[in-house]
């Protein structure tokens, strides 16, 4: 039986604007492909360095923008898919696949299963990587890459990763919207506990362009394809470019707000035996989407990183949590107790018409599960 192919295209330093541009284009003319070539993979890397925002993020409370104003070698831009801010360059690999969705597509399972495929890409460079939530590959419980998707009205699908090769973490603090020097100190050693790279879990420096055959030979021998090399069709190269003009690179785009205007973000210090946490909170109503964990301890732990996950997607109510909270009491009564916590969050949800005092939602951070419309 002969095997479906999977259209591989590299890039290599692309700017903000077209290396969106190009992965919407392919989403948006998935539908014209044969089915004998109905798979799009595209690996590239973008210039130093691009801040890329998730599709439902509200700009004002992610990026510090006089920072930003002040270094114009960062260019700010938003992405189709949602997740947290992200900063890319030739550190980073950029991961596009697309296709045409059938009658079956449900997102959780799609995003599952591409998680799974860049697991296996992770693991051929020697890489235990696995699948954390809805929306991250962690290594040892540190992030080594994070994903997204989008899915279009025509029905083509495109899962977006970012696989870190490297980070250059004080670049990283000085652009997100950290309210003061003690809070960033603490931040920074807070993303450093939380994320890894592929060079740091190798021993050795690692680039991008150096793995992209392995990776994609990896992901299409997860997806039963042969990968075979090509480039964009005349339709795709004229549609990236009219989305790099009419969206890409308009202020519309890039500051849009609208996705966040039912999202409200507030958050609590709680004193524990570690130290003072601040636990910020990301509501939809009662539902907690977002949980970051920060403060003056020493050490990010397992355990703050275990209770973030038992609260999100629960219901900001004393006895669901104290349901849900149950299941690892015995884990984290040594650092705080699960009734103390409880009364917490619940004060802090009185004042969550307050705007995020502290920013949420860096693609270092677990990230929330999207998909656009």
């Amino acid at each position: 039986m002969t095997l479906t192919q999977m259209r591989l295209i590299t890039d290599e330093q692309v700017s903000p604007s077209k290396g969106l541009s190009v992965d919407e284009a392919l989403a948006k003319q998935a539908h014209t492909r044969s089915k004998h070539e109905s798979r799009t993979l595209r690996l590239y890397t973008y210039e130093d360095h691009a801040l890329l925002v998730g599709r439902y993020q509200r700009i004002e409370s992610e990026v510090d923008l006089s920072t930003l104003r002040n270094n114009p070698s960062i260019v700010l831009n938003r992405r189709p898919t949602g997740g947290g801010t992200i900063l890319m360059g030739s550190g980073q690999l950029g991961v596009a696949f697309t296709y045409q969705a059938d009658d079956g597509w449900a997102p959780k399972a799609g995003l599952k299963e591409f998680g799974s495929a860049i697991s296996h890409a992770l693991s051929h460079l020697g890489i235990d990587a696995y699948l954390r939530g809805k929306n991250d590959l962690e290594v040892g419980g540190r992030k080594i890459c994070g994903l997204g998707v989008y899915k279009d009205s025509s029905g083509g699908v495109l899962n977006h990763a970012s696989i870190l090769f490297d980070l250059d973490y004080e670049l990283l603090i000085s652009v997100l919207a950290v309210p003061d020097v003690k809070l960033a100190a603490h931040r920074s050693k807070t993303i450093s506990s939380r994320i890894t790279t592929v060079s740091t879990e190798l021993g050795r420096i690692v680039t991008p362009l150096e793995v992209t055959e392995v990776v994609a030979d990896t992901l299409g021998s997860h997806f039963g394809c042969k990968i075979a090399k090509g480039t964009l069709s005349d339709e795709e190269y004229s549609l990236s470019q009219s989305l790099q003009k009419t969206k890409y690179e308009t202020n519309d785009w890039v500051f849009s707000r609208a996705s966040n205007k039912d999202l409200k973000h507030t958050s609590v210090p709680i004193r524990t035996n570690i130290g003072t946490l601040e636990v910020s909170l990301e509501l939809q109503g009662q539902l907690i989407q977002s949980v970051v964990i920060t403060g003056d301890f020493n050490l990010y732990t397992w355990e703050l990183a275990l209770i973030e996950s038992h609260l999100k997607w629960q219901l900001l109510d004393a006895e669901t949590l104290r349901v849900r909270l149950q299941e690892i009491r015995n884990s984290i009564d040594h650092i705080i107790e699960v009734d103390n916590l409880i009364q917490a969050l619940c004060a802090a949800q009185v004042q969550s018409e307050i705007s995020s005092p502290i920013r949420i939602g860096s693609c270092y951070i677990p990230e929330e599960y999207h998909v656009a419309n």
